[in-house]
């Protein structure tokens, strides 16, 4: 038979030769294995032709020829055929790749085991396509197991295929399409910052931060976040990229948050870079007013120069502000955050007065300012009379006179 061994095809031609022409020879004197005789033909004495037809898969077939079925003129029997056989299989070899890195990964080189189910020919590493990576290092451990390297070009998405047909067994099966083998390559290390809607400078002793992550992490605990002037409280996650706590301020002054590197990691086990620090002002004290002034009490000056000062920066503080006693506010000036003045002009003699209420103004916290107490002075612009009296007769013998 001209059919390779093993073959994929069920139908296998054969040719019986005879050294010499014989008479009494039919289908019936083949004996088959596996299979069946079809198709039978005399093509001449000395030459017959058939098919062996099998339907079972991965068997071996096999036809005889006994001794003495049929003869030669001068009546020799024949003598018996050495046996035909051809092992049938028409199975596709089938193939899987694998490999024991994790996904998604951040080694950019991944290793890769190829299985084929039986020993095939004809398989190299330009049978393997790669999509976003290059194969490398490829090696043949047997006839059914290759290895090779899938080197990533750039983030994300890495891919290998094996199409159908690339190889054969033995039979002649071409191989099936392999399962297509990917990873996710990311080497880039999740970035962390922190932000919070409260103002700055606070005047809240709770301020709600918000931790945000570039991509999912694992492992990110309240432990995580180094404080201080403070401690961190109700700590909840959101999501894998996403947390919320509380900064709850131990004293007045600079509060700070911070997360160091490395304390968490994506999924592809990259470590986390350092956040820059957050960082707020706690100032829950408000803002004590007072009013001076360099003129004498009383005075005879009815404009009196008045400074305003607060002990800490104040935001809205304007003239209407200041309540004045038989007087009017003149002149106010913005000397800055912390320092005003004003001209109080008395309206009439007397007690001239000013005074800031609590509450007029702020400071950057939101803290509203303590009242001040009250400037006064005392307006006198008037000259004093003079005037003589005795009681001494007018004309008077008494040469001393007492006069008031």
């Amino acid at each position: 038979s001209a059919a390779p061994n093993p073959t994929s095809n069920g139908v296998i031609g054969v040719s019986v030769w005879f050294s010499e022409p014989v008479t009494g020879f039919a289908d019936t004197d083949i004996t088959t294995g596996n299979c069946v005789v079809a198709n039978f033909a005399v093509v001449d004495a000395t030459n017959c032709t058939f098919d062996l037809v099998t339907a079972t898969n991965l068997v071996t077939v096999t036809a005889d020829i006994a001794g003495g079925v049929c003869a030669a003129p001068a009546g020799n029997p024949n003598m018996a055929a050495v046996q035909l056989s051809r092992y049938y299989d028409n199975l596709q070899p089938v193939v899987v790749m694998s490999s024991s890195a994790p996904d998604p990964t951040s080694n950019n080189v991944i290793s890769v085991s190829v299985m084929f189910n039986k020993d095939v020919f004809g398989f190299t590493n330009t049978d393997i396509t790669a999509g976003n990576g290059v194969v490398s290092n490829y090696t043949t451990l047997s006839g059914s197991n290759y290895t090779f390297d899938l080197v990533a070009t750039n983030q994300g998405l890495v891919t290998a295929d094996i199409a159908a047909g690339v190889c054969t067994d033995a039979a002649i099966n071409p191989n099936m399409a392999a399962t297509q083998l990917s990873r996710v390559y990311d080497s880039v290390l999740p970035a962390v910052w922190m932000t919070s809607g409260a103002p700055n400078p606070t005047s809240n002793g709770v301020i709600g931060v918000s931790v945000w992550f570039s991509e999912p992490v694992i492992g990110f605990t309240n432990t995580d976040i180094t404080t201080g002037n403070c401690v961190v409280a109700n700590f909840a996650v959101v999501n894998a990229t996403n947390c919320t706590f509380d900064l709850v301020a131990a004293g007045q002054g600079l509060v700070t948050a911070g997360i160091g590197a490395g304390v968490c990691a994506d999924p592809a086990s990259n470590l986390n870079t350092a956040a820059v620090t957050y960082s707020n002002v706690y100032d829950s004290v408000s803002p004590a007013a007072w009013l001076t002034s360099g003129a004498p009490n009383p005075t005879s000056n009815g404009t009196i120069n008045v400074s305003v000062w607060f002990s800490e920066p104040v935001i809205g503080f304007t003239n209407t502000d200041i309540t004045a006693g038989n007087g009017v506010v003149a002149n106010f000036a913005v000397v800055d955050a912390t320092n005003y003045t004003f001209d109080l002009v008395a309206a009439g003699q007397g007690l001239v007065t000013a005074g800031i209420g609590a509450g007029v103004c702020a400071d950057p916290a939101g803290n509203p300012n303590t009242a001040a107490v009250t400037y006064s002075n005392v307006y006198d612009s008037v000259s004093p009379a003079v005037w003589l009296t005795s009681g001494a007769p007018n004309p008077t013998s008494n040469g001393t006179i007492n006069v008031s």
